[in-house]
């Protein structure tokens, strides 16, 4: 086990009741001459805390969930690029093309996507996108480079 000493040198409680010279005499000092000490005894405290607390940070589970968290990281990371690759087409996507497909569009907003293209006809532009109730203009920017509009053939 590993022993620390603490780098300050405590005082007696002999020599802290005449202060430290910056007091004013009568043994019980301006406050401000212990200030100093106290600071570094936090540090210190601070520090040995800190030293105690590292080795359990760094035992062998830790670092396997480190690892499995960066793997996991490193697969969402993934599996956002390769959804920003494929497009949705908002006039034939399925509701749940466009829920998977689209960030910030769950079930419901996919069904009022759908719902708004059945009774006004087909999307002209991605930006009419934001006459479908729930679908703002944050919405349509987060997902500009996802969507596209094909014109049906008629």
């Amino acid at each position: 086990m590993l022993k620390l000493r603490s780098p300050i040198p405590l005082a007696d409680s002999a020599d802290s009741s005449k202060g430290n010279g910056k007091g004013n005499g009568n043994g019980k000092g301006n406050g401000k001459g212990n200030s100093e000490g106290k600071g570094l005894a936090t540090a210190s405290m601070l520090f040995l805390a800190l030293s105690l607390a590292l080795p359990n940070a760094m035992s062998d589970n830790s670092a396997a969930s480190l690892s499995f968290a960066a793997a996991s990281a490193s697969q969402q990371a993934q599996a956002r690029v390769e959804g920003q690759q494929q497009s949705v087409d908002l006039n034939s996507a399925s509701a749940e093309q466009l829920a998977s497909g689209l960030v910030g569009v769950g079930a419901a907003k996919a069904q009022a996507i759908i719902r708004y293209r059945d009774e006004v006809g087909p999307f002209r532009s991605v930006e009419e996108l934001e006459e479908v109730k729930g679908i703002g203009p944050s919405i349509v920017k987060r997902n500009k480079a996802r969507i596209r509009v094909k014109t049906p053939k008629s």
